[in-house]
């Protein structure tokens, strides 16, 4: 069953409680103004994003996080196509990273992709029950109860920040 909709009509954060208190699987495909978003499910828990921002992807996060350079991780990119596997494993394998910290990041980058998305009042979605990506994924189990309060503080922080300073050429 496909459930889809505007953003206009059923908030990101109902969207979201009722694919928790529902137990659902599958994905949820938020297209927005500029961005798509991808938000999978497994029996009602958060376990992945996927992002058409390039600001939302791990290659991203890596490098501002300083664990690796943009040299390094196109190196990286290079073998994860030629070995077939995914980028977090490869990057924990080679010791950039211990399997602790690559969790806590990949942990943060889901929550803040969701943050984000929180911030969306224009957009269509649709959620594909069951539907999952066929390729491998690094899962984490996120409840959404453990981050949706986080964002709507975040998310009512950003509105706030954005009536102060209407655009990046604003000088306070």
């Amino acid at each position: 069953m496909t459930i889809a909709g505007n953003l206009r009509t059923m908030g990101i954060s109902d969207m979201l409680q009722w694919l928790s208190s529902s137990h659902k699987t599958g994905t949820l495909v938020v297209d927005g103004p500029t961005y798509t978003k991808k938000v999978y499910f497994r029996r009602g828990n958060v376990v992945a994003v996927a992002s058409d921002n390039p600001t939302e992807m791990l290659g991203y996060y890596l490098v501002g996080w300083r664990y690796l350079s943009e040299d390094d991780l196109l190196y990286l990119i290079e073998m994860q196509q030629h070995f077939q596997i995914l980028l977090g494993e490869l990057v924990v394998k080679l010791g950039h990273l211990t399997q602790d910290a690559f969790d806590r990041m990949l942990r943060i980058k889901t929550e803040e992709t969701i943050y984000d998305l929180l911030l969306w009042e224009e957009g269509n979605f649709r959620f594909l029950d069951t539907e999952l990506p066929e390729r491998d994924f690094l899962e984490v189990q996120l409840p959404v109860e453990t981050f949706l309060l986080e964002g709507y503080r975040q998310r009512d922080e950003r509105k706030h920040m954005m009536r102060q300073i209407p655009s990046t050429s604003h000088r306070p």
